[in-house]
C-alpha cells in the first residue's frame, strides 16, 4: 500500500531518521479527494505512518487539518468543500454546533 498522493519522507533515508523528528501537520481532504473518499483517504495516511514508526521513522506528532470547518480559497463554503472533520455552519450557525462528517465515519 502506497500512501495515496505519496509521501516520499516517510519512505527509507539512509541515516536521515536518526537525525530528523517527523511532525505531520495540515493533512486534510474535503469529502472526496480524487475520487477517494475520505475515510479512505485517512485510513490509508495513518496506515502509512503506522508502517513508518515500525520501521523506526520517529515520527512524533500527526495533526489533521483542520478538525472543524474552515473556508477555502476559491471554494463555495459548504459541506462538500469543508476540510474539518467536523462541520460548522459559520454562516447560519450563531452557536458554532459541530456536526461530525459522515465521510470520516464510512
Amino acid at each position: 500500500g502506497d500512501l495515496v498522493g505519496g509521501n516520499p519522507f516517510l519512505g527509507p533515508r539512509p541515516n536521515a531518521a536518526e537525525r530528523v523528528s517527523a511532525f505531520i501537520v495540515e493533512n486534510g481532504c474535503p469529502p472526496s479527494a480524487g475520487g477517494i473518499p475520505r475515510s479512505e483517504y485517512m485510513q490509508s495516511h495513518l496506515t502509512e505512518i503506522s508502517k513508518a514508526i515500525k520501521k523506526g521513522i520517529p515520527v512524533h506528532a500527526y495533526n489533521w487539518w483542520p478538525i472543524t470547518s474552515n473556508r477555502e480559497w476559491g471554494h463555495p463554503f459548504d459541506p462538500n468543500t469543508d476540510f474539518g472533520l467536523y462541520y460548522v455552519d459559520l454562516d447560519n450557525e450563531p452557536a458554532l454546533k459541530r456536526i461530525i462528517h459522515d465521510k470520516i465515519t464510512d
